[in-house]
């Protein structure tokens, strides 16, 4: 895994496939000739190629969230009707049953009884259902759970860009999936449920946030084998957005703008995933994304060893060893070829061996 950063997808493009099936997509590009180049390489025939407005979807994906709120505190009324009693203290508790996790209802009522326009109300009412607290469970309760209705088109839209983003890449294992299967659209903090907490709601909250999306391999999303629900954290979960700063993740994430993966996770001479420097982060990450399954560490095996090939040829070529150490990192950092982070170690370690090897020369 190497760090990636997100980008807002600014073109929309329209082009037919080898079999003359058309796709229409948006994704990323620094400009619209080299988008084009890139798809007549890959066999597509390019139809058009124009801006886009990533506001429209961000437009979409805000009133599925609010949807998916109101879904939450309708399920959970009885609860959070206590919190709009907070938030709106002329509300009675015939107000509240007559509101019965109704956002329309609640935003007359408010509108009423504060004497505003409903448009004002409307904004009050959007302002606390986002800062809504979720119930902390008594030592051996079991909370219900919400059947969200999740509107899948909205992240699938994005499964272009995610990959482009990540030069085909699955963000956790790093192999290219597109190839042989089609990959998924992951989200980094489940959205429905946490297996190592039965009585979390999910971070349902975030199921449209373009930052929790993440493209993955269907091996490193598998049930029962990896990721998928999986979100283990050190502490508590945060059930809530207003606990959301204060919780601390133990899987690694390639957004993650202070925390670089490299300090968690190495890989040896013969592929295999480790922890770092005995990293937490590094042991769970390679554990939950299974990072060591069979066919994987072979593959990882394979491309290091073209890697100390083409080490070996710059370095006859190079009159600086550091120079061709740094030529070669640079190339490698930009995350193109697949498994990445296991050449950067790969190379680490032929650097050092060269210079071991020409040190007992001397």
């Amino acid at each position: 895994m190497i760090r990636r950063t997100w980008k807002d997808p600014n073109v929309t493009f329209i082009a037919k496939d080898s079999k003359g099936i058309t796709q229409k997509q948006v994704c990323f590009a620094e400009n619209k000739t080299d988008l084009h180049r890139y798809l007549t390489q890959m066999g597509y025939e390019v139809v058009a190629i124009e801006d886009y407005d990533f506001s429209e979807w961000r437009v979409s994906a805000e009133k599925a969230k609010d949807r998916l709120i109101w879904q939450r505190i309708k399920d959970r009324w009885l609860y959070f009707g206590t919190q709009a009693r907070d938030r709106w203290t002329r509300l009675t508790a015939g107000d509240i049953a007559t509101i019965d996790g109704s956002k329309r209802e609640l935003v007359k009522v408010v509108a009423r009884n504060e004497g505003v326009t409903e448009a004002i109300a409307v904004e009050q009412v959007d302002e606390w259902s986002a800062q809504v607290r979720e119930e902390t469970p008594a030592p051996g309760q079991l909370l219900p759970k919400t059947a969200f209705s999740f509107r899948e088109e909205i992240w699938q839209s994005l499964k272009w860009h995610l990959f482009y983003l990540f030069y085909g890449k699955c963000a956790y294992c790093e192999s290219k999936p597109l190839a042989t299967e089609g990959g998924d659209v992951e989200h980094y903090r489940p959205k429905a449920k946490v297996d190592e907490d039965e009585n979390h709601p999910g971070y349902y909250w975030l199921a449209y946030d373009e930052r929790n999306l993440l493209p993955s391999c269907e091996l490193c999303n598998r049930p029962g084998r990896a990721k998928l629900t999986h979100f283990p954290v050190a502490g508590v979960h945060a059930r809530d957005q207003a606990h959301l700063p204060s919780e601390q993740p133990l899987l690694l994430n390639p957004y993650e703008e202070n925390v670089d993966p490299f300090e968690h996770l190495e890989f040896n001479e013969v592929g295999s995933s480790q922890p770092h420097n005995a990293s937490t982060r590094g042991a769970v990450s390679r554990d939950i994304y299974d990072l060591n399954r069979g066919f994987l560490k072979e593959s990882r095996y394979q491309i290091m060893q073209g890697v100390e090939i083409e080490w070996n040829t710059r370095v006859s070529r190079y009159t600086s060893i550091v120079q061709a150490f740094r030529d070669l990192r640079v190339e490698i950092l930009r995350g193109e070829r697949a498994y990445s982070a296991a050449q950067l170690w790969q190379l680490d370690r032929l650097r050092a061996k060269t210079i071991r090897d020409l040190g007992g020369l001397q």
